[in-house]
């Protein structure tokens, strides 16, 4: 899964008082904001078909998933397949995938798009491959707040290393 997260330029708000937490499997390390709580023992995620979400983390109405695979290879396959899957049935996508380079030399496939499930819930997906391209990760940033998402989403992207 990819979201592209456009030109949007990073942007600081109160609410996350600037502190960050870091996240690392030994493989991949990002920065997201203090005040998410890892909820990974209590979603009950594990093998979910294609991926494998290793992570979870929330705050009061954004939430953050990690998850990889080594079905897919290419994280520019992964997102395409996802897409097209999206567009016949129940979402919406906002901004088509594109690639682009982190300012530390990653190159993630970005995109974002709604769900047509009610809410209207924006999500913010990024899809990488780690140093031998043997396994994607995705990561998945949605919320109410839509702002408070796109900004959490371009915390990870500016930050995301692999270790």
């Amino acid at each position: 899964m990819v979201a592209v997260i456009g030109a949007m330029g990073f942007t600081s708000f109160k609410f996350f008082n600037n502190n960050t937490a870091t996240y690392t499997d030994g493989v991949i390390v990002f920065s997201y904001p203090s005040n998410m709580t890892n909820t990974t023992t209590n979603t009950g995620l594990g093998n979910q078909g294609v991926w494998n979400f290793t992570a979870s983390f929330t705050n009061d109405n954004t939430w953050l998933l990690v998850g990889k695979t080594s079905l897919f290879t290419n994280p520019q396959k992964s997102s395409s397949v996802f897409i097209t899957y999206l567009q016949s049935s129940n979402g919406q996508v906002v901004s088509n995938a594109s690639a682009s380079i982190n300012p530390n030399g990653i190159q993630v496939y970005r995109y974002a798009y709604t769900l047509n499930n009610g809410t209207r819930v924006t999500y913010y997906e990024m899809d990488f491959a780690n140093k031998d391209n043997s396994t994607v990760y995705t990561i998945n940033v949605w919320g109410f707040n839509q702002n408070q998402s796109q900004i959490i989403a371009n915390q990870i992207f500016n930050s995301l290393k692999l270790s």
